[in-house]
């Protein structure tokens, strides 16, 4: 199966799990509206975490750009910005490059 319909599928069976949960509804109950066999939720929904494992496994070193002489010995004390993909988290502060967060959203963009 190629890549595309893949995060199809995926997108689409993590919209199911969130209207689960929205929902208010047991799993068996929604499941029992929405006519799908608790095995297909459940299926699904194991699938889904073990792509989400499997893309946390996959990591890729991210080369920061040289600072400029007078911002290497600031200190990031609180961050300005979060990127959150699955469980990570990346956090810039205001001094980072945008050559950085190109490369950041890049190989986001490529996972």
């Amino acid at each position: 199966m190629d890549q595309l319909t893949t995060n199809i599928r995926n997108q689409s069976w993590m919209q199911m799990l969130q209207a689960q949960k929205a929902s208010g509804l047991t799993i068996k109950q929604w499941c029992l509206e929405n006519q799908i066999s608790e095995h297909c939720f459940y299926y699904r929904q194991q699938k889904l975490r073990q792509s989400a494992g499997e893309a946390l496994q996959q990591f890729v070193e991210i080369q920061q750009p040289v600072a400029a002489p007078h911002l290497e010995n600031n200190t990031m004390t609180n961050s300005a910005a979060q990127i959150q993909a699955g469980r990570a988290v990346i956090e810039l502060n205001n001094n980072a490059s945008e050559e950085l967060i190109s490369r950041i959203v890049r190989v986001l963009n490529a996972q």
